[in-house]
């Protein structure tokens, strides 16, 4: 009896269907994360002019801290559970068992960490802040796996409407909290709160149950997210040696300084790149065995954090001197250079976030854990011998030694899947081009606008809109074909 024919009928409904859960999932999850952003922006410019920058120095060494033991606490168990789609509810059920045991640890560890972190660090606040913050962590490790359950069902909409609700309750509470004069107190117990409520809100959603592990049928979830965890880990050390370098060689305001640039560089990213993976580890684990497929979803999701990211990025350090001083006010200034030098790196970095995708979805973690622990070997010496010169110094390792980093990379996680860094770089090229367009547009306009005693707030919109308006020209140019493609695409799959 022959073998049977693929069902390429079947095989291109599956393709639709995916691609439907792809677009809707974004565009709830974007509208939603919209309306709450536009509440924390608005909550985070208000209390970062009511706070001093000692204050977010604080808060900002208290996560580095923290952050680590995080990483650790979730085990990616999170990641297994969408990448293992073969996972039963039963075996859901008691990763989520294991997820309260190693949530109790966390927080046990982390009080305990709060003496030696202050020394460490210098700062005697933290042995009061980092037991508060463990709970917040023992929250974050637990929802966990209610939240990647109900990604992994793709039940984007009720999710997206649940992590709404955290960060509007967290922007109301911290600018409550700074507002009533709890400095740093302010946004550690907003998180709190905001934990608090998404974890029951979460468990309620999914219905998930608590069960004792039994370890025979979960071995394998638990062994690959031991590889997910130990290149988190490493990816969370070296990301956040920077800070703990600057605090200990230059001080708490230094501190401060740097953290607010890494945030204002970062955040748009950190944010587009979060709604895109909350949405598509989902489809590249269902179609992991099909390299067409997989291909044309990783091209696609490069081009669009490209097509986002990279002006983003740029525009952000070229205009930081007039928005520091709009956005923030003049006690923020010295973060200005700070941003500066962080623009090139924040550009690269629109890759970064896929590398780790391609492959933990393909089941390749190992490799993934391997590109971490280059990264662990490399940045934190640079940054020690940077810290020398100052923070500005730090901020520039990011932009000369990260850039050859991430491109090695891309070209591991390419290879997997039989495609090539050139056709990852001739798809990026138009935007690439388009961005060092809106690059000279900007400095023109700058140029012109300086020797004119023009308000900084009026050159900030001006530069805003021509840079704006010279990318999207160049884009259309050099992508229209590209662009109405990926129009067609949104339109039949809404």
């Amino acid at each position: 009896m022959p073998p049977a024919e693929p069902d390429e009928s079947s095989s291109a409904d599956r393709s639709r269907e995916l691609d439907s859960h792809l677009v809707r999932g974004i565009a709830w999850t974007g509208m939603s994360r919209l309306a709450s952003q536009m509440v924390s922006w608005g909550s985070f410019l208000i209390v970062a002019r009511i706070l001093a920058p000692g204050d977010i120095g604080v808060t900002a060494a208290a996560a580095s801290v923290v952050g680590f033991v995080a990483l650790l606490a979730e085990f990616g168990l999170g990641s297994a559970i969408v990448a293992k789609v073969e996972l039963k509810p039963e075996e859901l059920s008691q990763l989520a068992g294991i997820a309260v045991g190693t949530a109790a640890l966390a927080w046990l560890i982390i009080a305990l960490m709060g003496w030696p972190a202050a020394q460490m660090m210098r700062m005697s606040e933290l042995t009061q802040v980092l037991p508060l913050l463990g709970l917040t962590v023992a929250l974050s490790t637990v929802l966990a796996i209610p939240s990647a359950v109900m990604r992994r069902n793709m039940a984007f909409r009720g999710l997206s409407k649940l992590e709404m609700g955290r960060s509007v309750i967290a922007a109301i509470a911290s600018l409550g909290l700074a507002l009533a004069g709890f400095r740093f107190w302010a946004p550690l117990l907003a998180d709190l709160l905001s934990n608090i409520f998404l974890t029951a809100a979460l468990f309620r959603a999914t219905g998930l149950k608590l069960r004792k592990p039994q370890w025979s049928g979960v071995a394998d979830a638990i062994a690959f997210s031991r590889e997910v965890l130990v290149s988190r880990a490493a990816w969370y050390a070296y990301s956040n040696a920077d800070f703990i370098v600057v605090s200990r060689q230059l001080g708490k305001a230094a501190l401060g300084d740097y953290s607010m640039a890494w945030t204002m560089i970062n955040l748009p990213s950190e944010k587009v790149a979060t709604l895109l993976f909350a949405v598509t580890p989902s489809i590249l684990a269902r179609v992991r065995d099909d390299l067409v497929e997989f291909r044309r979803y990783v091209l696609l999701l490069f081009e669009s954090l490209g097509m986002v990211l990279m002006p983003t990025a740029a525009g952000i350090g070229l205009v930081a001197a007039d928005g520091v001083r709009v956005a923030l006010g003049e006690k923020w200034v010295n973060s200005t250079p700070l941003i500066q030098a962080l623009a090139l790196f924040a550009v690269v970095k629109s890759l970064s976030p896929m590398t780790s995708q391609i492959l933990i979805s393909r089941g390749k973690a190992d490799v993934a854990r391997r590109q971490s622990l280059w990264g662990l070997a490399i940045l934190p010496p640079a940054f020690i011998a940077a810290s020398h010169w100052g923070a500005l110094a730090v901020a520039l390792v990011w932009s000369t030694v990260y850039p050859f980093l991430v491109l090695y990379q891309v070209h591991q996680a390419a290879r997997d899947i039989e495609l090539s860094l050139s056709t990852i770089l001739r798809r990026l090229s138009p935007v690439i081009l388009s961005t060092l367009g809106m690059a000279g547009g900007v400095l023109g306009v700058q140029t012109l606008l300086e020797t004119g005693g023009v308000h900084p707030g009026v050159r900030l919109a001006v530069c805003i809109a021509v840079g704006g308006a010279v990318y999207l020209s160049l884009l259309w140019v050099l992508a229209r074909d590209r662009l109405r493609v990926a129009y067609a695409f949104i339109r039949t799959r809404s």
